[in-house]
């Protein structure tokens, strides 16, 4: 005759094992995961932000274009005319002046002589201001 299989007594019946307060939270916390980051985050505010997010991912394009944007050295010694675009990378200028909606962008980048130290931060810094403040704008905004 074949021995009958008796499960240890520490063992619970599946079952019971699902209905354990610690396991459902636990499988509820993951399917909330799931279904939260189904998209991409990007994604998600865009569709929730409306034509705020286009105003946005063009002002973000217009600063990617700008940061390809080279110049050349043409008077060192005069501080109005002591750069030019380069020609490689006028049609990142034309892109970024066209995303930004301002026009004479390579005269205003050209004119006016700025040092700042570490240049590319200080901008990054600046900008993130600036859209941190209308991002809060446009949210408190009915």
């Amino acid at each position: 005759a074949r021995a009958e299989h008796v499960p240890a007594p520490h063992a619970r019946p599946r079952e019971a094992a699902y209905a354990c307060p610690k396991a459902s939270r636990t499988r509820a916390f993951y399917q909330s995961r799931r279904r939260t980051h189904s998209r991409p985050p990007s994604l998600k505010f865009a569709r929730e932000a409306g034509d705020g997010a286009a105003q946005v991912y063009r002002l973000l394009a217009g600063l990617l274009h700008l940061g390809n944007v080279r110049f050349d050295v043409r008077h060192a010694d005069d501080v109005d005319r002591a750069a030019k675009v380069s020609n490689a990378s006028a049609h990142s200028l034309a892109a970024a002046e066209s995303l930004l909606g301002i026009s004479m962008l390579g005269r205003a980048l050209t004119s006016h002589s700025v040092q700042v130290h570490r240049k590319q931060t200080a901008c990054c810094r600046s900008c993130r201001t600036l859209l941190i403040i209308f991002l809060a704008a446009r949210l408190v905004s009915p």
